[in-house]
């Protein structure tokens, strides 16, 4: 679970993912401010944020990246990631201005002479720091007073979790969920092996579509046309292309310009991947709200940038069964594999009742057809034969003492497994004491990491964020 992240490098960890975890999901979705052809009020704490403002903020936070981690590091991640952490930025320097945290001149100093791209034989070179801003179009003051933000969000971030602690019971559990092992047996009944042996007929597949009609539904799909620009596409090229497409220039008129052959994906749905180019969420989202015909990018892909439209779309509806009706029979054999599935591991229990079992392989001389598998020592979070990486699956094998057979099965994704404890390793009480501390800075880390998370998501909420879109 734990790998090795130096201490330093904390909130560093703590942006990133804060942005990605609690504001992609939590409340962004699929939201059409995405739309680089809008301007957009942002309201925090009853302030607007202007555009203007806004947009200055986003390139700031380009500059800052470039300057720590490189061009490259920038190339991979896209503009409307780039929105989401600046909306993150604005609420949580917010937040910090409200908690009077300060900056000092010299914390400004040390941030600003550690970034890498301001250095020359590992040392700040002031003038590779004033060219590198000129080329971008950004006064050092105005970088500067950005850096003062990010280290007061940083001291914020720092401040929320400060009285954070790890008693030594939690510890010594978080060291057993890491170092425990078990050997097991188990009972295992794969639903696929049920269903290759069922047979079913017209009346049952008709009675089954009809009962889960609605598990069915085909979503809404769509189709785009769409070019690609390799990597090394020039930048004068890729600001001509946004140009264009601020100018709501045809897709086609755009092709023709660069020379470049337009492709027609296959329908694809909102949650999909698409041919060819793989699964992106900017692009399947925006693809989805944006108006047919509409030009849309350029977006980074893994082989370069790309350029699309909306070309077709489809209506979400339920096939009539004659259009589906191998796949009804499958999902109707499978229902039926279930059934019959409960009912073999419930003529199991309760023969390991009768019969007074207490090692799980006797069940073999009773359900000849139905296996019992066997594993080596394991973790928690190791990957296990049919099993693969199931927590449910990991929280009853360890509550188990040494021979204790499970009371019940338990459902994973393919089927039932009844479990057995064989052998069981504890920790090495000596190397604990040994590994301690360093465990114990781990555990503290990742205590932090959750409780910052949490701190953003409800800075976020308390600003009462909101997003009004202007289109040009």
């Amino acid at each position: 679970m734990f790998t090795k992240i130096r201490q330093k490098d904390l909130k560093k960890v703590l942006w990133f993912l804060a942005v990605i975890i609690i504001i992609s999901f939590v409340f962004w979705g699929s939201s059409r401010y995405t739309n680089q052809k809008e301007d957009f009020f942002i309201k925090i704490y009853n302030k607007t944020v202007s555009p203007e403002i806004f947009s200055a903020l986003v390139k700031n936070i380009q500059v800052f990246l470039i300057a720590q981690y490189g061009r490259e590091y920038i190339n991979n991640i896209d503009y409307e990631l780039l929105k989401k952490i600046a909306i993150e930025h604005l609420v949580l320097n917010h937040k910090a201005n409200k908690e009077k945290i300060q900056v000092t001149d010299q914390d400004l100093f040390n941030t600003l002479t550690s970034l890498n791209q301001f250095r020359l034989s590992g040392r700040f070179n002031k003038e590779q720091y004033l060219r590198f801003l000129g080329q971008i179009g950004i006064t050092p003051g105005n970088f500067e007073s950005f850096l003062k933000q990010r280290i007061a969000i940083d001291k914020l971030l720092t401040k929320s979790t400060e009285n954070i602690q790890v008693t030594d019971q939690e510890l010594l559990d978080t060291y057993k969920q890491e170092n425990e092992k078990a050997k097991i047996d188990y009972v295992y009944i794969k639903y696929e092996n049920i269903a290759k042996n069922i047979s079913i007929d017209n009346s049952e597949i008709e009675n089954f579509y009809k009962e889960n009609k609605s598990s069915f539904l085909v979503p809404n799909k769509i189709k785009i046309e769409y070019i690609k620009l390799p990597k090394d596409t020039s930048a004068e090229t890729i600001d001509r292309v946004k140009k264009e497409i601020a100018k709501k220039t045809l897709l086609s008129t755009i092709a023709n310009d660069l020379k470049l052959s337009i492709q027609t994906s296959d329908f694809f749905a909102a949650n999909e991947a698409i041919k060819d180019i793989g699964w992106n969420d900017t692009i399947n989202s925006l693809a989805f709200n944006s108006p047919k015909g509409q030009t849309e990018g350029p977006l980074q892909i893994e082989d370069g940038l790309i350029v699309f439209s909306k070309s077709d779309e489809k209506s979400s509806y339920i096939p009539d069964l004659p259009e589906i009706i191998d796949l009804v029979k499958e999902k109707a054999k499978m229902n039926k594999a279930k059934i019959q599935a409960k009912t073999l591991t419930q003529e199991i229990l309760n023969k390991i009742s009768e019969a007074q079992i207490t090692q799980l392989k006797e069940i073999n001389k009773y359900f000849p057809d139905t296996p019992v598998i066997s594993t080596d020592f394991f973790k928690r979070g190791d990957f296990i034969e049919n099993i693969g990486i199931n927590q449910l699956f990991f929280d009853q094998v360890f509550k188990l003492k040494k021979d204790e057979i499970a009371k019940e099965f338990i459902e994973i994704d393919s089927g039932l497994c009844l479990i057995q404890m064989v052998d069981f390793l504890s920790i090495d009480e000596k190397k604990f004491e040994e590994e301690k501390d360093t465990f114990k800075a781990k555990v503290l880390f990742y205590k932090q990491l959750s409780a910052q998370q949490q701190f953003i998501l409800n800075t976020i909420k308390e600003s009462n964020l909101q997003i009004k879109s202007i289109k040009k």
